[in-house]
């Protein structure tokens, strides 16, 4: 949240100086750096927000392998039962 609000603060402030005329020409210390620095910064500004995502893969590859495992169970039936008769 912090990343959204310092996003949201430094394109106001970019803004407000473009307005005005006084961005200047040096991007060290301007509102755009502030805003750029935000936007572009390592840490994910949505963290967690892949949990459900990865909870949903994890999911269908489980029943993925159980479908395998039941489809080879059957397999595995049918021969034995053709083996018996």
């Amino acid at each position: 949240m912090k990343a959204f609000r310092s996003i949201r603060r430094g394109v106001k402030a970019t803004t407000d100086a473009i307005t005005v005329n006084a961005l200047g020409n040096d991007f060290k210390g301007s509102p755009l750096e502030v805003v750029l620095t935000a936007l572009t910064e390592p840490k994910p500004v949505f963290c967690c927000a892949c949990l459900p995502f990865d909870a949903l893969e994890k999911h269908a590859e489980a029943m993925a392998t159980f479908g395998e495992r039941r489809e080879i169970s059957g397999k595995i039936a049918r021969r034995a039962q053709g083996a018996w008769a």
